[in-house]
């Protein structure tokens, strides 16, 4: 069984050069509008949409697993309905889609509608932070993949979770749903993007303050020096 051969130092480079154009950071050292920039790359900013991102992947699979057990009564309720025989007593058709509609146990589906409004409201203001940072660095944020990408989960879900919220097509719910776990994927890899973006300026700030005290002792050194040349 043949070894995989040591990755070289060129190949290495560029994979990490690729790695940062696709997930770099937009607006850091831009010249326009720099006050809007800096609102937007505040630490407490960064930390509290992150945690709001954290909530939403939680929000997701909350919502998830509340669907998949309000499904599950719904149907108990339509076989004791149906083994009962209160199937055949409806008229019509009308007639027994109202009597379904108070199938299966309300509580879950009103607990999963008050996360999923709790979910719009953190899109909202996902999608309100991708637009300023738009505004502020148009060029920039449309050669950044990530940042497109972004905004297009973002958009996309907002949509799904509004504007045709109500839809009862077959097709459209199986697209829905998959998209709540293209979020949570997309969540994920941005979660470990900001944490590698933080541990990179962390490491910055420390090389920034090492040369700052390595400059201070070598003025010191020169300064005892020159006090004993005196």
């Amino acid at each position: 069984m043949s070894s995989r051969p040591p990755e070289s130092g060129v190949l290495r480079s560029r994979r990490q050069r690729l790695l940062q154009s696709i997930i770099r950071p937009v607006g850091h050292k831009s010249k326009g509008l720099m006050g809007l920039n800096k609102f937007l790359h505040n630490e407490s900013l960064t930390t509290t949409l992150d945690i709001l991102l954290a909530v939403d992947v939680l929000i997701l699979i909350a919502t998830i697993s509340l669907e998949v057990q309000f499904l599950k009564s719904e149907i108990d309720d339509f076989e004791h309905a149906c083994l009962s025989g209160q199937c055949s007593m409806f008229a019509n058709e009308e007639e027994a889609e109202e009597e379904f509609d108070e199938f299966g146990d309300q509580d879950l589906k009103k607990a999963e509608e008050i996360l999923l409004y709790i979910s719009v409201g953190i899109l909202s203001l996902f999608a309100l932070e991708l637009s300023l940072l738009f505004i502020a660095n148009p060029k920039e944020f449309l050669s950044s993949p990530f940042h497109c990408l972004d905004l297009v989960v973002v958009v996309v879900a907002l949509v799904f979770e509004t504007a045709f919220q109500d839809l009862e097509s077959v097709g459209f719910l199986v697209v829905a749903r998959t998209w709540r776990f293209v979020r949570i994927g997309h969540a994920i890899v941005e979660v470990e993007e900001h944490v590698h973006e933080h541990k990179k300026h962390a490491e910055t700030e420390n090389v920034v303050a090492g040369n700052a005290t390595v400059e201070t002792e070598e003025a010191v050194v020169e300064g005892q020096q020159e006090a004993k040349e005196v």
